[in-house]
């Protein structure tokens, strides 16, 4: 890298380069040397006022010229080791940068899995949930059902209200039997006492009528 600047300076046999592409090149080597700005900028502007005070050199001889150009380079190789440590910081950076969208990335998997398993422990709450209310009201219908005698228990009482039932019924026929025979028994009674009566009224006539045609006679008699 350091023979990317040195071919910018002037050496005694080379052309001139023109001094907007020095300056160009100088500014552009500047801003990628100035890291972090610890003396870098105060060493590239003495590196360019030296490129400048050898380029304008010319009663020197060999041996300072030499002099000044091995100072140069060494002033170069300074600027470039900052430059590549710079480079060095900003590669650093971007891979720490990388990083931290890697992990950044996996922080959001995170929570996009915590959210996923927040709302599957909530919907599995929800199913707990409904399984222990059907629990209880499944123990409660036990319970109730336990409380029940058992079908063959509830087959033999119902065979027994039906055997008394009809008892019952049996009873309730007799009964009517005997309420109706009570009753016909009481309607000839009825019929007997009307007929005894009747006959008993026309026997009182007959006597009244008898006495009433006894006491006509005897009147006469007792006149004469």
């Amino acid at each position: 890298m350091c023979f990317g600047l040195l071919a910018l300076i002037r050496l005694p046999s080379q052309p001139a380069t023109p001094r907007h592409i020095i300056d160009y090149e100088v500014y552009r080597r500047k801003l990628l040397i100035d890291g972090d700005g610890n003396g870098d900028d105060s060493r590239i502007n003495n590196f360019l006022k030296m490129c400048i005070k050898w380029c304008m050199l010319g009663d020197e001889t060999p041996e300072e010229r030499l002099a000044s150009y091995e100072k140069l380079l060494l002033t170069l190789s300074q600027c470039e080791c900052c430059m590549e440590k710079s480079q060095q910081v900003q590669d650093m950076n971007h891979r720490e940068m990388a990083n931290y969208e890697e992990l950044y990335n996996k922080i959001e998997a995170g929570i996009s899995q915590a959210q996923q398993q927040i709302l599957d422990c909530k919907a599995d709450l929800q199913q707990a949930k409904r399984i222990r209310r059907n629990k209880q009201e499944y123990d409660g219908l036990a319970k109730i059902i336990e409380g029940q005698p058992d079908r063959r228990g509830t087959l033999a009482k119902l065979q027994t209200l039906s055997e008394e039932i009809q008892a019952l019924q049996r009873t309730r026929s007799e009964l009517d039997r005997n309420l109706e025979q009570r009753r016909r028994q009481f309607q000839l009674l009825l019929g007997a006492v009307y007929q005894l009566q009747t006959q008993l009224n026309e026997e009182g006539d007959q006597q009244a009528l008898r006495e009433g045609t006894t006491s006509d006679a005897a009147q006469p008699m007792d006149t004469v």
